[in-house]
């Protein structure tokens, strides 16, 4: 008679803690190739890091924040994955939301790289414009583009410069501090839409705004996308759900 072995399920998440905050002491996670990888919170120096490693024992990721005033700061995600797309970013941006949820923090704040732009929007983070300059620099790029199907907002960017201009940033009809993040989305998933790319190539110009921007993701908005966070949890077959 054969006989199988039992294959025991993958252990569940763990929380441990470091001084007053919950961080992952363990976390398995499949790849989008179905690959395990294996996350954990260590200090280092004054910063919080949670590593991520493969079934050799390799280091494939690591997210470096600080935790204070009840924000989470991100400092960098750095996944080596030599340009695959595995989804080793997206495991630690919901490492991430975890660490939130279990330390009842208020939002992530980053500051991204203007080439992440996409992918931090992609996980429902929401821009931040604090400047005038980043502001009127943002808008400029955008009136400039010359791609047909990209006009609606080059017109519409060069009107609200223009009205900015002449009326300023805030005043008696619009606060564009508020309204220019709903306005960069929608640009962006326009952009996605039309198969855009966002960083130049040899053939097409990008769409990026060529400086790095200012973003968070409030608790309030990863309740409210709560279905999309858990069908990524799902996917990577981690033990959490919101």
């Amino acid at each position: 008679m054969i006989k199988f072995s039992k294959i025991a399920p993958p252990p569940k998440l763990q929380i441990g803690q470091i001084g007053q905050y919950k961080v992952i002491s363990s976390l398995n996670a499949l790849t989008n190739e179905g690959e395990h990888v294996f996350a954990s919170t260590i200090k280092y120096e004054d910063k919080l890091k949670t590593i991520l490693t493969d079934k050799n024992n390799d280091v494939v990721g690591v997210n470096s924040f600080k935790i204070n005033d009840k924000v989470l700061h991100g400092h960098r995600i750095d996944a080596y994955s030599n340009g695959e797309h595995k989804g080793l970013g997206e495991i630690m941006r919901l490492a991430s939301i975890i660490d939130v949820i279990e330390n009842n923090l208020g939002k992530i704040k980053i500051f991204s790289l203007n080439e992440a732009i996409p992918f931090h929007l992609k996980y429902k983070f929401r821009p931040e414009i604090l400047t005038y300059d980043s502001m009127m620099d943002i808008l400029n790029k955008i009136a400039s583009i010359k791609e047909p199907s990209m006009k609606e907002f080059s017109k519409k960017a060069d009107d609200i410069f223009a009205d900015i201009f002449i009326n300023g940033a805030i005043n008696n009809e619009h606060n564009y501090y508020t309204e220019l993040p709903d306005f960069i989305v929608s640009y962006v998933n326009k952009m996605k839409e039309e198969h855009l790319p966002w960083n130049g190539t040899a053939s097409s110009a990008g769409m990026n705004f060529k400086e790095d921007l200012s973003m968070s993701l409030t608790i309030k908005d990863i309740k409210e996308n709560k279905s999309f966070f858990n069908n990524l949890f799902e996917k990577h077959e981690i033990d959490y759900r919101i």
